[in-house]
């Protein structure tokens, strides 16, 4: 409608490029982005490690093992002193609407719980972009808390595709950055017309 009211509209203008893939392809997958989060008030973070003990059993693990150790169903989190796995404890659900889908996620976990409860980062915080940073690398996410550019960095696993299908059949929307699917097309394969 934009294009047409400023008289740029085209035959072209009226559609968009798209690809469609099965989503039952063994080799498809969901590969992590991880947070990292900066900028928090030094009370709160201090603050973080009781709240945390509450709702998770931290474990304390190497920089090298924590993906081993995350087992595809803990966080895995970096702070100033050092790295961990968080092991949900009996009863630590995420309170949020939706389907048993949705709370049943990870990142739902991570973003309410962790967050959103403990950390004072909401959608609206996460959507203004001044305390978190995303990383598809867990080797960046880790350094920049140990360069001290950061403060935390919370290491996500792989998501099911499965669980994408079922959150999107429940008629609900994934967490902010969880959709990371690989294998990605290559860029640039359609840059002009073949006309």
């Amino acid at each position: 409608n934009t294009l047409r009211e400023k008289g740029l509209d085209t035959e072209a203008s009226g559609y968009v490029l798209m690809t469609l893939v099965n989503v039952y392809e063994k080799d498809l997958t969901v590969l992590p982005t991880h947070r990292v989060v900066f900028g928090l008030d030094g009370a709160k973070v201090r603050a973080f490690p009781e709240m945390l003990a509450k709702r998770f059993r931290i474990v304390p693990v190497s920089r090298e093992s924590v993906a081993e150790a995350m087992a595809g169903k803990n966080i895995g989190m970096a702070s100033c002193e050092g790295v961990f796995v968080l092991e949900k404890l009996p009863g630590t659900e995420p309170d949020v609407e939706g389907s048993a889908y949705t709370r049943a996620l990870e990142l739902t976990l991570l973003h309410k719980c962790i967050l959103e409860d403990m950390l004072g980062i909401d959608k609206k915080v996460l959507a203004a972009h001044t305390n978190v940073i995303y990383t598809r690398s867990a080797e960046e996410a880790l350094g920049l808390v140990s360069s001290g550019k950061a403060q935390l960095a919370f290491l996500c696993n792989d998501i099911p595709v499965k669980a994408i299908l079922d959150i999107a059949s429940a008629g609900e929307k994934m967490p902010q950055k969880a959709t990371y699917f690989y294998p990605k097309l290559l860029s640039g394969l359609v840059i002009r017309s073949l006309k």
